[in-house]
């Protein structure tokens, strides 16, 4: 990748990141889980989709497609899905109806050139679980937008689920699954390649238990099945601790293996106030005072999600990190958590301490990605 190339998603996310604070700073912003009306226009899907389909679903095509450098198709996909943020944030459908279409199309050709039409390698058990993380990833990417094609129609053009039952922001949440399914697939190429039989089974049930865990979890949210949802939430902070037990026992020694860890903790962390979330939902769902800790919860648990475990892996991924590259991980990722675990929570609540994160987090990423 090159300086322009890393320029472009250095800036993309940076954006991101600013604009998640939107629900802070500007009035009128609501939290992203809550549907949009057709007339307001809710910064918070930028936040979303700057950093998951445009900074992630590009990255995720470009190391697919092993390039040097940005193909034509992959700086289609980027402009295609920059369109397509611009156009769902202006509440504008149509024009996102016709990116969308586009996108799965730039991303199906993608996966069938390289893992074939059908995802016969999911049932292979000769396929290494590190490359049906990898096919898991990009069929997400496509799917996450096929679903929210489908919402968008339902809930703007011909109206037959009621949007309360389908809410829009769901399925752009679905949109953070692919670039975690990425990580994961790095994770787990670098866990023992000469794997005895235990352990490959270890895999194989890692594998599934996070993609059956996730689907499963989705269906429980659109139904609001809150027990459900607490219940699979436990699993899959279960299923993390697995695969960092598996990670720090079966993998060779690598310096930046330091900066897959700090992204696994943050993911842990993530996970944790994610399932207070839902316990504040499920035990206390019409008290108010409880209602100001679940904002503050869900925008820890935002940040966390992406500039935490999603940009570790990000970064691991741009900078070639997988392998045993000069890259000073001890301070960057001392760095990394000052500024999630402290700047980003005083952020949400003062003007000031907003500006001075994202100051702080410009200079960091430009430092970790672009220098």
């Amino acid at each position: 990748m090159t300086n322009y190339e890393k320029l472009t998603i250095f800036s993309i996310i940076s954006i991101g990141f600013i604009l998640g604070f939107a629900g802070s700073i500007f009035p009128n912003q609501k939290d992203l889980l809550i549907w949009a009306s057709s007339t307001s226009f809710q910064i918070q899907r930028l936040h979303i989709f700057f950093f998951n389909l445009i900074a992630g679903g590009t990255t995720i095509l470009w190391f697919t497609k092993k390039e040097i450098n940005f193909s034509k198709s992959t700086w289609l996909y980027l402009i295609t899905s920059f369109i397509y943020a611009l156009s769902a944030f202006l509440n504008l459908y149509t024009i996102s109806l016709i990116s969308g279409i586009l996108l799965i199309v730039i991303v199906e050709r993608v996966r069938i050139k390289y893992f074939g039409i059908f995802p016969n390698a999911f049932f292979d058990y000769k396929v290494s679980v590190g490359k049906k993380f990898h096919l898991a990833s990009i069929l997400c990417l496509s799917i996450g937008i096929f679903l929210a094609q489908l919402t968008i129609l339902n809930n703007y053009f011909i109206k037959i689920i009621s949007p309360d039952i389908l809410p829009l922001n769901y399925f752009y949440l679905g949109f953070s699954f692919p670039l975690s399914l990425i990580i994961f697939s790095i994770i787990y190429n670098l866990i023992d390649s000469n794997s005895t039989t235990s352990l490959r089974l270890q895999k194989e049930v890692g594998f599934w238990l996070v993609n059956l865990g996730v689907i499963i979890f989705f269906v429980f949210i659109i139904f609001k099945i809150v027990i459900g949802e607490l219940v699979c939430a436990s699993i899959l902070i279960i299923y993390i601790f697995f695969t960092f037990y598996l990670f720090i026992k079966n993998s060779q020694y690598l310096e930046n293996k330091k900066f897959l860890l700090s992204g696994l903790l943050f993911l842990t962390i993530t996970s944790i106030t994610g399932v207070l979330m839902i316990y504040l939902q499920f035990s206390y769902p019409d008290t108010q005072s409880y209602q100001v800790l679940k904002s503050f919860l869900l925008q820890i648990h935002g940040y966390l999600a992406l500039y935490g475990w999603s940009l570790s892996g990000l970064i691991v991924i741009i900078r070639k990190l997988y392998v045993n590259n000069i890259f000073k991980n001890n301070t960057n990722i001392i760095i990394h958590w000052f500024l999630l675990t402290l700047l980003v929570p005083f952020g949400i609540f003062n003007y000031w301490f907003a500006l001075l994160a994202a100051f702080l987090f410009t200079v960091y990423f430009w430092k970790v990605l672009v220098k």
